[in-house]
Protein backbone atom coordinates (compact mmCIF):
# COMPACT_ATOMS: atom_id res chain seq x y z
CA UNK A 1 0.00 0.00 0.00
CA UNK A 2 2.95 1.81 0.04
CA UNK A 3 3.88 1.91 -3.08
CA UNK A 4 0.03 3.09 -3.60
CA UNK A 5 0.35 5.86 -1.89
CA UNK A 6 3.61 7.01 -2.81
CA UNK A 7 2.35 6.51 -6.40
CA UNK A 8 -0.72 8.31 -5.84
CA UNK A 9 1.28 11.22 -4.19
CA UNK A 10 4.24 11.19 -7.17
CA UNK A 11 0.89 11.95 -9.45
CA UNK A 12 -0.85 14.53 -7.04
CA UNK A 13 2.90 16.14 -7.04
CA UNK A 14 3.01 16.10 -10.82
CA UNK A 15 -0.19 17.29 -11.61
CA UNK A 16 0.06 20.08 -8.93
CA UNK A 17 3.38 20.91 -10.58
CA UNK A 18 1.85 20.52 -14.04
CA UNK A 19 -0.77 22.95 -12.48
CA UNK A 20 1.68 25.62 -11.12
CA UNK A 21 3.79 25.43 -14.29
CA UNK A 22 0.69 26.39 -16.03
CA UNK A 23 -0.22 29.02 -13.64
CA UNK A 24 3.41 30.63 -14.21
CA UNK A 25 3.17 30.24 -17.78
CA UNK A 26 -0.34 32.13 -17.34
CA UNK A 27 0.86 34.86 -15.35
CA UNK A 28 4.45 35.49 -17.02
CA UNK A 29 2.23 35.62 -20.29
CA UNK A 30 0.11 38.23 -18.54
CA UNK A 31 3.01 39.97 -16.61
CA UNK A 32 4.53 40.10 -20.39
CA UNK A 33 1.16 41.65 -21.74
CA UNK A 34 0.95 44.20 -18.82
CA UNK A 35 4.73 45.40 -19.40
CA UNK A 36 3.85 45.82 -23.02
CA UNK A 37 0.94 48.23 -22.41
CA UNK A 38 -1.61 45.44 -23.13
CA UNK A 39 -4.57 45.45 -21.50
CA UNK A 40 -7.83 43.37 -22.06
CA UNK A 41 -10.33 46.34 -21.44
CA UNK A 42 -8.18 48.76 -23.27
CA UNK A 43 -8.43 45.67 -26.37
CA UNK A 44 -12.07 45.48 -25.90
CA UNK A 45 -12.57 49.27 -26.14
CA UNK A 46 -10.32 49.61 -29.06
CA UNK A 47 -12.52 46.74 -30.51
CA UNK A 48 -15.40 48.06 -29.96
CA UNK A 49 -14.57 51.62 -31.10
CA UNK A 50 -13.33 49.64 -34.26
CA UNK A 51 -16.63 48.08 -34.82
CA UNK A 52 -17.98 51.06 -34.74
CA UNK A 53 -16.42 53.35 -37.00
CA UNK A 54 -16.91 49.58 -39.24
CA UNK A 55 -20.97 50.32 -38.80
CA UNK A 56 -20.54 53.65 -39.92
CA UNK A 57 -18.42 52.93 -42.66
CA UNK A 58 -21.25 50.37 -43.92
CA UNK A 59 -24.13 53.04 -43.78
CA UNK A 60 -21.92 55.04 -45.41
CA UNK A 61 -20.82 53.09 -47.78
CA UNK A 62 -24.88 51.89 -48.54
CA UNK A 63 -25.70 55.73 -48.05
CA UNK A 64 -23.22 55.86 -51.58
CA UNK A 65 -24.90 52.69 -52.95
CA UNK A 66 -28.02 54.43 -52.70
CA UNK A 67 -26.95 57.40 -54.51
CA UNK A 68 -25.34 55.87 -57.05
CA UNK A 69 -28.40 53.78 -58.16
CA UNK A 70 -30.06 57.65 -58.26
CA UNK A 71 -27.40 59.12 -60.44
CA UNK A 72 -27.51 56.03 -62.82
CA UNK A 73 -31.42 56.40 -62.66
CA UNK A 74 -31.15 59.90 -63.35
CA UNK A 75 -28.97 59.68 -65.87
CA UNK A 76 -30.91 57.11 -68.03
CA UNK A 77 -33.81 59.41 -67.70
CA UNK A 78 -31.88 62.34 -68.86
CA UNK A 79 -30.75 60.08 -72.16
CA UNK A 80 -34.58 59.43 -72.76
CA UNK A 81 -35.14 62.57 -71.64
CA UNK A 82 -32.64 63.99 -74.34
CA UNK A 83 -33.63 61.29 -77.05
CA UNK A 84 -37.31 62.32 -76.95
CA UNK A 85 -36.45 65.99 -77.21
CA UNK A 86 -33.99 65.43 -80.25
CA UNK A 87 -36.80 63.59 -81.96
CA UNK A 88 -39.18 66.46 -81.26
CA UNK A 89 -36.27 68.66 -81.90
CA UNK A 90 -36.62 66.93 -85.80
CA UNK A 91 -40.22 67.39 -85.54
CA UNK A 92 -39.97 71.17 -85.17
CA UNK A 93 -37.36 71.50 -88.06
CA UNK A 94 -39.42 70.16 -90.05
CA UNK A 95 -42.17 71.75 -89.79
CA UNK A 96 -40.21 74.87 -89.81
CA UNK A 97 -38.72 73.99 -92.88
CA UNK A 98 -42.43 73.43 -94.27
CA UNK A 99 -43.93 76.75 -92.92
CA UNK A 100 -40.48 79.22 -94.27
CA UNK A 101 -41.49 77.24 -97.61
CA UNK A 102 -44.99 77.94 -97.36
CA UNK A 103 -44.47 81.22 -96.07
CA UNK A 104 -42.20 81.48 -99.31
CA UNK A 105 -44.60 80.77 -101.33
CA UNK A 106 -47.07 83.15 -100.25
CA UNK A 107 -44.85 85.90 -99.79
CA UNK A 108 -44.26 85.37 -103.04
CA UNK A 109 -47.87 86.21 -103.74
CA UNK A 110 -48.26 89.27 -101.31
CA UNK A 111 -45.14 90.87 -102.39
CA UNK A 112 -43.86 89.42 -105.66
CA UNK A 113 -41.63 92.65 -106.98
CA UNK A 114 -39.50 90.92 -103.46
CA UNK A 115 -39.34 87.32 -105.53
CA UNK A 116 -39.17 88.62 -108.57
CA UNK A 117 -35.95 90.44 -107.85
CA UNK A 118 -34.43 87.78 -105.61
CA UNK A 119 -34.65 85.33 -108.87
CA UNK A 120 -33.64 88.01 -111.32
CA UNK A 121 -36.83 87.99 -112.90
CA UNK A 122 -38.00 90.97 -115.43
CA UNK A 123 -41.63 90.02 -115.75
CA UNK A 124 -44.37 89.19 -113.45
CA UNK A 125 -46.90 87.48 -114.88
CA UNK A 126 -50.02 86.85 -112.85
CA UNK A 127 -53.53 84.84 -113.71
CA UNK A 128 -56.56 86.56 -112.97
CA UNK A 129 -60.49 85.75 -112.72
CA UNK A 130 -61.64 89.14 -114.21
CA UNK A 131 -63.79 89.93 -111.43
CA UNK A 132 -65.34 93.25 -111.72
CA UNK A 133 -68.13 95.58 -109.91
CA UNK A 134 -69.63 93.69 -106.94
CA UNK A 135 -67.54 90.04 -107.25
CA UNK A 136 -64.26 92.13 -107.42
CA UNK A 137 -65.65 94.31 -104.11
CA UNK A 138 -66.79 91.07 -102.34
CA UNK A 139 -63.49 88.77 -102.99
CA UNK A 140 -61.02 91.43 -103.76
CA UNK A 141 -58.63 91.30 -106.67
CA UNK A 142 -55.15 89.92 -105.71
CA UNK A 143 -54.27 90.83 -109.25
CA UNK A 144 -54.76 94.42 -108.87
CA UNK A 145 -52.90 94.58 -105.64
CA UNK A 146 -50.03 92.81 -107.29
CA UNK A 147 -49.71 95.13 -109.93
CA UNK A 148 -50.00 98.26 -107.57
CA UNK A 149 -47.32 97.19 -105.13
CA UNK A 150 -44.86 96.14 -108.23
CA UNK A 151 -41.61 97.71 -109.73
CA UNK A 152 -40.93 95.73 -112.36
CA UNK A 153 -43.67 95.37 -115.31
CA UNK A 154 -46.83 92.66 -114.79
CA UNK A 155 -48.57 90.46 -117.45
CA UNK A 156 -52.20 89.57 -116.57
CA UNK A 157 -53.57 87.06 -118.04
CA UNK A 158 -57.36 86.58 -117.85
CA UNK A 159 -59.14 83.10 -118.78
CA UNK A 160 -60.27 82.40 -122.01
CA UNK A 161 -64.20 82.92 -122.58
CA UNK A 162 -64.48 85.95 -120.91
Amino acid sequence: MMQADRRKRAVVSYVAAAVLLGAALVLSFELGRYRAGYARMDARRETTSLEEQIAERDAVIEDLRRQQAILETSREIDRETYDQVEADLDQLQAKMQAQEEELAFYRGIVSPGDIARETGADLIAIGTHGRSGIGRMVMGSVANAVMRRATLPCLLVHPSGK
